[in-house]
């Protein structure tokens, strides 16, 4: 090791030894770039490196190790890069990591790190041996970086994700997104059950065409003009039973590209959001109280004119007297 941290000489060779050809040029190249080169190369990489002996101490650590970890050269040459761990990274990991070194082969993963001011941090690893022309492990080279707001963000769009699936799985209404070419590529539990009422030997897609019929057009122009619906009341008759009604609304849903093509690209696909409410048993409701009030209409109609023949009557046996008098 030399005064800057750099490895020299026979034994810090990576394998192929001093008369294998320099990164960066031909193998038979003009000249050789200089070893300053890749000293500044590493210094200023903007990953955290390290080079430690056997014994996993440390022997090199280059400007991003001290901003990443906080501590500085000085304090960390010499010391074992355990001085990071937090403890808390389960012991197979560790058994993995020195499993595949023992075979001369890098290992890449995650642990949990702990910095100078004790405040922690999930590292993604790699660990690789540096070997000699002999073929011998002489050093491990590991770099790593902090990853621990990449861990985040995917963890709450994960948990995001599972709780508006457990909201929208128990919603009391359907919920279809459909593609431009009619697919339905996510639907709730709701939606299948009236997928299965309303044509049982069929795929998921067959009940679009029969909703599309209904709405008259209104799912069509949602994919394609973008032109939203709500409140559209419609009724299915499925045979042999009573008809079902529902009510409809529909919104455009504008999603962008996920490769890397689309990333200054801000075209986007377009989805349609059908959301279908059944309403079969409060029309049922509304049609049993509707005759139940014209039943009692009738009833009341009935008995008034029960009345009015009674008072007829009456008053044709009160005539009677009347005429005998006269």
């Amino acid at each position: 090791t030399n005064e800057r941290g750099g490895i020299d000489g026979k034994d810090g060779q990576v394998a192929g030894g001093p008369s294998a050809p320099c990164p960066g040029r031909a193998a038979n190249g003009p000249r050789e770039l200089p070893e300053e080169v890749f000293f500044q190369a590493v210094e200023h990489s903007p990953v955290a490196i390290s080079i430690t002996d056997l014994q996993a101490n440390i022997l090199y650590a280059n400007r991003a190790f001290a901003q990443v970890t906080g501590y500085s050269k000085e304090e960390v040459i010499g010391e074992n890069e355990s001085i990071l761990s937090n403890h808390t990274t389960p012991r197979r990991v560790y058994k993995a990591l020195w499993g595949r070194l023992a075979r001369q082969q890098s290992w890449s993963g995650k642990i949990v790190n702990r910095r100078k001011d004790n405040s922690t941090y999930l590292a993604s690893l790699t660990v690789a041996p540096v070997i000699n022309e002999e073929n011998a492990t002489v050093n491990y080279l590991a770099m790593h970086h902090d990853s621990t707001e990449v861990h985040e963000l995917e963890q709450r769009v994960l948990n995001q994700k599972l709780m508006i699936e457990a909201v929208i799985n128990s919603a009391p209404v359907a919920m279809a997104v459909i593609s431009e070419g009619g697919e339905v590529v996510l639907c709730n539990p709701r939606y299948r059950n009236i997928a299965a009422d309303l044509a049982p030997d069929q795929p998921l897609t067959a009940l679009l065409p029969i909703i599309g019929q209904k709405l008259d057009g209104c799912l069509e122009r949602l994919l394609e003009e973008r032109r939203r619906f709500g409140d559209i009341e419609i009724s299915i008759d499925i045979g042999g039973y009573a008809p079902r009604w529902y009510t409809c609304f529909g919104v455009s849903i504008e999603v962008q590209g996920e490769n890397a093509d689309g990333f200054f690209d801000q075209s986007g696909t377009t989805y349609g959001l059908l959301v279908i409410n059944d309403i079969s048993e409060l029309r049922r409701r509304q049609q049993e109280a509707h005759l139940n009030a014209l039943k009692a209409l009738m009833a009341e109609e009935n008995m008034v004119q029960g009345m009015r023949e009674t008072v007829n009557g009456a008053i044709h046996q009160l005539q009677e007297p009347v005429n005998l008098i006269a």
